[in-house]
């Protein structure tokens, strides 16, 4: 492990389609790499983690922890994430650190203007469903992360603040269904996904507060069971 004072951290998200890696040094990200073509998180993920070592001129074994996206999300690539994660930690005998995916997208996202507004955090789930995390311009958890089924009353919760800001994977989904003109006006969709990098500072202060997890038992935060068909047996 490196004797200087700076923090190495380790990001890993792999909660939706994009593989995301990145390394975090003092909370700030120093490297980062992104396949955006979807469910490529064992081809890519640590393919990654090798190239942004060399970029940084790091070795592993410089890393002070790992911090890998909770979820919820996509059922195969969270177990990748979570696999490689566990793996370096147990070898190199470091912490390990869980950032709830929502979270971290949603204080991530900096609004254009600093007006009274909401951000719901999204990830896309099966049909009209997502899951969601809704929060103020304070910062404050309006709504916990939840499954949520997309209506004309979805955000009518809302109506008191000036703006609705809808981000994340599932964000697009709002297009889909017919609000109300007052409410619509309020709502604005932007392209702000999950990425490693999002992790960034919420892992750097977890780790200055020792909030680690078991490495052997800790889980990814699935919320929902994966959606598994029985093949039909051929007659």
């Amino acid at each position: 492990m490196s004797k200087s004072n700076d923090i190495y951290i380790l990001c890993l998200e792999s909660s939706t389609s994009i593989c995301s890696v990145a390394l975090c040094k003092n909370g700030e990200t120093i490297a980062t790499k992104d396949a955006l073509e979807g469910q490529k998180h064992s081809k890519w993920m640590t393919v990654f983690i090798q190239d942004l070592l060399a970029e940084a001129n790091l070795k592993i074994d410089q890393l002070h922890a790992v911090a890998v996206s909770q979820g919820p999300g996509s059922y195969t690539g969270l177990r990748v994430g979570y696999s490689i994660a566990k793996g370096i930690c147990y070898r190199l005998s470091i912490p390990m650190i869980e950032v709830a995916t929502l979270e971290a997208l949603g204080s991530s996202f900096i609004p254009d203007q600093d007006t009274s507004h909401v951000v719901i955090s999204t990830i896309d789930a099966r049909r009209m469903e997502v899951y969601w995390r809704v929060i103020d311009e304070k910062g404050q958890c309006l709504r916990e992360t939840e499954a949520h089924i997309y209506s004309e009353t979805s955000f009518d919760a809302f109506a008191e603040y000036d703006k609705i800001y809808v981000i994340g994977d599932g964000a697009e989904k709002t297009n889909g269904i017919t609000l109300d003109p007052y409410i619509s006006d309020k709502v604005y969709i932007k392209n702000h996904l999950t990425f490693a990098t999002n992790l960034s500072k919420i892992a750097f202060y977890k780790y200055n507060n020792e909030v680690f997890v078991d490495v052997a038992y800790s889980t990814p935060y699935y919320l929902k069971s994966p959606n598994i068909t029985t093949p039909k047996k051929k007659i």
